[in-house]
């Protein structure tokens, strides 16, 4: 008898040799579009108030560059859909790097076309 919950275990383990995969060659891609890996998976510390009661929150990215003396956080992303900036929870993963980690800006590492996106993240109006 075949389960549901055998056929989803296996999709979610293919997903995930898919993203190890594609972190793995990352950092190719990054070096041949000039930029140099710092650090993988940085994380940063910051604080969200809630109720005007501070909250210690942790963000973590999938790597810390540098290119032409800015510093760059980068998300790889090896889905044809999740390489979509626009798309609502990519878009709010690369806001929130913007905000956590202080840099000079956003890379979206498209995996599925090889190419590194700049995703300028402009304060509220």
């Amino acid at each position: 008898m075949f389960r549901a919950s055998s056929r989803v275990a296996r999709g979610n383990a293919r997903r995930g040799r898919i993203a190890r995969d594609a972190e793995d060659a990352a950092d190719a891609v990054l070096s041949a579009h000039g930029y140099r890996v710092i650090e993988h998976q940085p994380t940063a510390r910051w604080v969200l108030r809630v109720d005007g009661r501070p909250v210690e929150v942790t963000s973590r990215a999938d790597r810390l560059v540098r290119r032409r003396g800015r510093t760059w956080v980068a998300e790889i992303k090896s889905g044809p859909r999740v390489s979509d900036p626009a798309l609502p929870a990519t878009r709010r993963q690369l806001i929130e790097y913007a905000l956590a980690f202080g840099v000079d800006g956003v890379l979206l590492v498209d995996m599925e076309r090889g190419r590194v996106v700049e995703v300028d993240v402009p304060p509220p109006p």
